[in-house]
């Protein structure tokens, strides 16, 4: 993405300010005081320095279809959403089952969001709507490169 939307004009993206990505990091917090900050520190500094959930956000129709995020990490996207206002369908999937746990447990509270432990090598989740692939595509060879960018084609619904 270049920060051109699909009528091709030119949007500006820019990180979450502090307060909205403050808001999102508390989902992270420790449950226990002497619990490790780690994720929390780590989405204030992403979502407040990362352009890319605004850029994705600009692209993406807000048409109810449901989003697939493959290698979503910690969820951040599906925060950002909820935050934005959009309520269609999020499933995040990703290979290292303690993220997803933390996902899990930080967006307990987003409605209509699941996060599933996957490798994005195995059989992709039936899906027909968007699909978000971010941030995954240099940890694979040539080879599965282009078998998952088949998998993943297939389950874009028109218009996603």
């Amino acid at each position: 993405m270049d920060g051109t939307p699909r009528n091709g004009t030119p949007l500006p993206c820019s990180p979450l300010d502090a307060g909205q990505a403050r808001l999102i990091a508390e989902s992270f917090r420790p449950m226990q005081a002497w619990g490790s900050r780690r994720d929390y520190y780590y989405t204030r500094g992403k979502l407040g320095s990362d352009p890319l959930y605004d850029g994705v956000l600009q692209h993406l129709p807000d048409d109810g279809q449901p989003v697939l995020d493959l290698g979503c990490g910690l969820g951040l996207f599906a925060h950002v959403l909820r935050q934005r206002g959009r309520q269609q369908g999020y499933l995040g999937v990703d290979v290292d089952s303690d993220k997803i746990a933390r996902a899990q447990r930080a967006g307990s509270g987003l409605a209509d969001v699941r996060f599933d432990c996957l490798d994005v090598q195995a059989p992709l989740p039936v899906h027909g709507g968007h699909v978000l692939l971010l941030d995954v595509l240099q940890y694979l060879d040539e080879a599965p490169q282009l078998e998952l960018l088949r998998a993943v084609s297939a389950r874009v619904a028109p218009g996603g």
